[in-house]
């Protein structure tokens, strides 16, 4: 019976940092895009912004090679740390992070391929392609280390350490 009530306990904490991990990042997201957008528009024009936001929607779209993969490891951890069965969770988590690294890098290469392809599909001149090109594999390189991030977040909350995965997103 104590121990059904510390696990309770541990889970309440876990579902309460998750949260407050959660809405700060969202907030983090949203005070960043109200203070960037402005800035975004002062440097470039109009028509570079769509382009960048149209560039931006095809680089959410391969955002989909998760598959969610990091749901499937978050449950394999928690079945794992349920059972007690420690000396496995480290197993399933390497495995599920190196399948991350491959995923990170198929993205980055799409990436990439997409980055070289943009001055050619929106006729861009060099100095409009610099400032859409090199921002852009700046983010292609940023999104494939949050795959990698994604897979260490999977496995922190699969073992009911939500706030370490919080903290994690935030870096």
């Amino acid at each position: 019976m104590v121990n059904h009530i510390k696990n309770l306990t541990k889970r309440k904490k876990a579902f309460l940092s998750h949260s407050f991990g959660s809405s700060f990042n969202l907030f983090i997201g949203i005070l960043s895009n109200v203070v960037l957008i402005p800035l975004y528009i002062e440097h470039i024009d109009l028509r570079l912004y769509g382009i960048w936001l149209s560039v931006g929607g095809v680089l959410s779209w391969l955002y989909f090679l998760d598959l969610g993969l990091g749901s499937i490891l978050t449950q394999r951890v928690s079945r794992l740390y349920g059972e007690k069965k420690f000396d496995k969770i480290f197993t399933e988590s390497l495995s599920g992070i190196l399948l991350f690294v491959v995923s990170s890098l198929i993205f980055v290469i799409l990436g990439f391929t997409l980055s070289k392809l943009v001055p050619y599909i929106f006729n861009l001149n060099v100095d409009e392609s610099k400032k859409i090109v090199s921002p852009l594999l700046f983010v292609i390189f940023a999104s494939g280390f949050n795959f990698i991030n994604t897979s260490v977040k999977a496995c922190l909350n699969g073992m009911l350490m939500p706030l370490h995965s919080s903290l994690t997103t935030a870096l």
